[in-house]
């Protein structure tokens, strides 16, 4: 996971280069000069980027110059004394860690972080594609509105929500009953979904074994929470329904947060 950090803060440098050297997987570079950041963001992809704007606090030019005019996406991290969430989000950045953090709070940003470069990699791969169905629209047109989000939260700071339920032993099953078995219960779960859904949700699939909704624009903060609930209670109530024959699937229910990269709720259900 490569990541930079654009700070003069040599005591937050400090602690970031101590907080990165327990994680093998880090590649850490320090740059506290912006234009240089900037260049080095726009020739190459990082995971994540830390940036404090001080003393200016003049986050959208950096948000602009990091992201337009080429083909990969930077995620923002604004470190600050003084910004808060709702600030740095309207200014297109994805997350703040306000100052002084700790590990605890670092390594959280950095797996949201992981979170979202994990769901945008999966989502770009054209090498698959599932056609639109039964109401259930394409991978590949799936991905597109997604990038729009990403998008819209760089404009105007909106939030999207995404609910996946998959079953998370589809290996286990398609090894134990056979294929033939594990789509029957991947078509089930599909429906159950789309009965159970909202029907302003987007409704996309992600992968065989995988439906994803998306909530876009909430209109407060719980909407998202309100609908989680609804949909893993229901899911719940179908999971004895979902099975086929001897093959009990596991129903994993996943909620993630556009910009933040947040998981808001996870749980596995069964029969």
């Amino acid at each position: 996971m490569k990541i930079m950090v654009i700070d003069r803060d040599r005591g937050a440098i400090e602690e970031i280069k101590q907080i990165c050297g327990d994680i093998p997987d880090v590649d850490l570079v320090i740059e506290p000069i912006k234009n240089n950041a900037l260049d080095a963001l726009r020739a190459e992809k990082y995971d994540a980027v830390f940036f404090d704007p001080a003393p200016q606090n003049e986050l959208r030019p950096f948000v602009i110059g990091a992201r337009r005019g080429i083909s990969h996406y930077n995620p923002i991290v604004v470190l600050s004394h003084q910004l808060d969430q709702n600030t740095v989000r309207s200014q297109g950045a994805n997350d703040v860690l306000p100052k002084p953090f700790d590990a605890t709070s670092f390594k959280k940003r950095l797996e949201n972080m992981r979170n979202l470069n994990m769901l945008i990699a999966r989502l770009e791969d054209d090498s698959i594609d599932f056609p639109s169905k039964d109401g259930v629209i394409s991978k590949s047109a799936f991905y597109q509105i997604f990038i729009s989000c990403l998008d819209r939260a760089d404009r105007y700071g909106e939030e999207t929500y995404l609910t996946f339920s998959s079953i998370a032993n589809i290996d286990e099953i398609t090894a134990e009953h056979g294929a033939d078995i594990a789509n029957e219960v991947c078509e089930n779960l599909k429906k159950y979904t789309m009965r159970i859904r909202r029907l302003s949700d987007i409704a996309g699939r992600t992968a065989p074994e995988e439906i994803c909704l998306m909530l876009s624009r909430p209109a407060n903060a719980e909407e998202p929470k309100m609908a989680i609930s609804r949909f893993a209670e229901s899911m719940a109530e179908y999971a004895e329904l979902i099975p086929v024959g001897d093959a009990k699937p596991v129903i994993r229910v996943t909620m993630l947060a556009i910009p933040t990269g947040e998981v808001t709720f996870e749980k596995d259900f069964t029969s």
